[in-house]
């Protein structure tokens, strides 16, 4: 785990989000973690990272959730870290670095180097500044990354 992130105050949505993945997944999974995501759309974004990302380049999954497209990006090839605000359900924790970070915060200066790529599947519709997030994610990788 790389650090922690947290503005000091949790979203309203936070509480909603840790409930549902302490409940049972009966859909799709990756590996064996469930997969909270539209159907195809963790496929999707790994073959587009697999297009946009340069092979084997630094990763960085944001709202990752219990962890299936970072592992499916760390079989891809990727060196992946991920960042989610409930660190007690991810189940990629052998291949994948975690940081729990609060991403309505300042994120960006967990990591000690910039990023090839950044992922963030069906997370920015639950934070509170979207435009904030986004200027983190802009310091958080490379230049034309």
């Amino acid at each position: 785990m790389e650090g922690t992130a947290n503005t000091g105050g949790e979203t309203p949505h936070l509480d909603y989000y840790r409930d549902a993945l302490a409940k049972p997944h009966y859909g799709p999974s990756y590996r064996g973690l469930p997969i909270q995501a539209f159907q195809g759309l963790h496929e999707h974004v790994a073959a587009l990272a697999g297009d946009l990302f340069p092979a084997g380049g630094r990763v960085l999954d944001l709202g990752c959730g219990r962890g299936a497209l970072s592992l499916r990006l760390a079989d891809a090839g990727f060196k992946v870290s991920a960042a989610d605000a409930v660190a007690e359900a991810f189940g990629a924790t052998k291949a994948v670095d975690f940081s729990a970070a609060d991403l309505n915060g300042d994120f960006s200066n967990l990591y000690d180097a910039p990023f090839d790529g950044i992922t963030a599947v069906e997370i920015i519709e639950h934070l509170e500044n979207p435009r904030h997030f986004l200027r983190q994610c802009k310091a958080a990788v490379k230049p034309g990354g």
